[in-house]
């Protein structure tokens, strides 16, 4: 799971422990790429492509893809 922080443009890793919820842990992730510019942006999970994409702005669609920890952004046509 991961939580995006807009303040500072940080990617956190969440992995929980439900059997302990003590036990979760909450770390920063590396990333790549370009942060979307939006003050509010919204994103959704699409587990086909297992990225999560939203963040629209200026005709531009915006993606994380957690297992190589990129953002990528591309001109909607």
């Amino acid at each position: 799971m991961c939580f995006f922080y807009r303040n500072d443009h940080s990617v956190w890793e969440i992995a929980l422990d439900r059997a302990v919820f003590g036990r979760s842990t909450l770390t920063t992730m590396d990333t790549t790429g370009t942060y979307p510019p939006h003050g509010e942006p919204g994103f959704a999970y699409d587990p086909v492509g297992k990225v999560i994409g939203g963040a629209i702005l200026d005709g531009r669609f915006y993606a994380f893809d957690p297992g190589a920890k990129a953002r990528t952004n591309e001109a909607i046509r």
